[in-house]
C-alpha cells in the first residue's frame, strides 16, 4: 500500500490552515484507502499534538532546532520498505533524497492537482440523480403521504 509522506507547510503553503490541509488529506484518505502522514514545521496543534491522528492522518512536527524536511527523512530511512513511500513536497533537497533512498517523489503541486482530482471522481459516483418519484417513495416507506410529510413539496414527476 502507498504511503504518503507530506511536507505540511509545503503543500499547505499560505492560503490554507493546517486545519483545512488536514481536512483535504482526509477526504483523499478516505477515498484512496492509502497511509498519510503529514509533517508540519514548528509547534504543535494544541488539539492535535505529537503523534496524533486526524480522521486517519498521522500527525507530526518538526523537533525543537529542525525542520521538517530531517523528521521527514528519519521517517523514510525508518519505512520497511521506501519504494512504497511517496515525498510530497517542493523542496529539491527532499526531491532529490526521494530518489537516493529508492522512495518516489511528487511536487505539491502534483498532489494537490490529485487531490482535487480524486475529490471530483468521488463526487461524481456519490451524487447520483434522483430516481423518477423517489422522494415520495422514500415518504410512502415511512408512512407519509407525500403531501402530509411537507406540504412544500411537489414531485414534478407525479401528479
Amino acid at each position: 500500500m502507498p504511503s504518503y509522506i507530506i511536507d505540511g507547510n509545503n503543500l499547505m503553503g499560505r492560503k490554507r490552515t493546517r486545519l483545512e490541509l488536514l481536512e483535504m488529506l482526509a477526504d483523499f484518505l478516505e477515498i484512496k484507502k492509502v497511509k498519510l502522514h503529514v509533517v508540519f514545521d514548528g509547534a504543535p496543534e494544541p488539539n492535535y499534538p505529537e503523534g496524533a491522528t486526524y480522521h486517519g492522518v498521522k500527525i507530526s512536527y518538526s523537533s525543537r532546532g529542525q525542520d521538517a524536511d530531517k523528521k521527514i527523512r528519519r521517517l523514510v530511512e525508518k519505512a520497511p520498505n521506501p519504494r512504497e513511500v511517496i515525498i510530497v513536497t517542493s523542496d529539491r533537497s527532499l526531491a532529490n533524497y526521494a530518489k537516493i533512498c529508492s522512495a518516489k517523489h511528487m511536487y505539491s503541486t502534483e498532489f494537490l492537482s490529485l487531490l482535487a482530482e480524486e475529490k471530483s471522481k468521488h463526487k461524481t459516483k456519490e451524487e447520483k440523480p434522483a430516481i423518477k418519484g423517489e422522494m415520495n417513495e422514500w415518504l410512502r416507506y415511512f408512512g407519509f403521504r407525500p403531501n402530509e410529510a411537507n406540504l412544500d413539496y411537489q414531485d414534478p414527476d407525479e401528479d
